[in-house]
């Protein structure tokens, strides 16, 4: 486009000559100013359409950077949002899983705790039962030599109750001799059962 301008300027400067030239000869006629004047109009009407487009290409040029930044900024943005919503979540999965270490970790201690002691307490009453079942023999056996004593005390007092009737029913010196010795033969034959019980 400008060497275009550079050659109208040019013609037009050989037109002027070419004028200047025949009107100092006397033989030439002169040309239209008008004519002159078309081809300027023409040219600067053309570098206006021309400056016209160029404003508008570097406007939309502009437009498109803009846009593209735009569009950068909103990316970095939500990569940098992104970046820090798994990074939240990382901290809080991570925090989750030493909370659920703890708690299953607390769950073993306590469970040793609790086999520990539910077997204090078998042991304990292994024990319990094993004195209850020694006392519940030793009342059987009590129980047992009580009623034999209750038997052995009741033969000598209806030992004693015959001899006193005897001795009731004839009171000479002879019965009162033979039942005296009764009795202690009575007496003396618990005394051993009593011994042998004992033994």
């Amino acid at each position: 486009m400008m060497k275009e301008q550079h050659g109208r300027r040019r013609r037009k400067r050989d037109r002027e000559t070419n004028h200047k030239e025949r009107g100092g000869e006397g033989g030439g006629e002169e040309e239209p100013e008008q004519e002159e004047e078309e081809p300027e109009q023409e040219e600067e009407q053309q570098m206006r359409k021309l400056l016209k487009q160029r404003e508008a290409e570097v406007e939309a040029e502009r437009s498109r950077f803009r846009q593209q930044l735009t569009d950068s900024t909103r990316s970095q943005v939500t990569h940098t949002h992104t970046h820090t919503h798994t990074h939240t979540h990382t901290k809080r999965y991570q925090c989750v899983c030493k909370a659920v270490v703890f708690v299953q970790e607390s769950a073993d201690a306590t469970e040793e705790h609790l086999r520990e002691r539910v077997g204090e307490l078998e042991e304990q009453v292994s024990r319990l039962r094993l004195l209850l079942a020694a006392d519940q023999q030793q009342r059987a056996e009590f129980i047992q030599r009580s009623s034999r004593n209750s038997q052995q005390l009741l033969s000598l007092r209806h030992d004693l109750r015959d001899s006193l009737d005897a001795v009731t029913r004839r009171p000479i010196p002879s019965v009162l001799v033979s039942e005296t010795q009764r009795l202690d033969r009575s007496l003396r034959e618990e005394e051993l059962r009593l011994s042998l019980s004992q033994s």
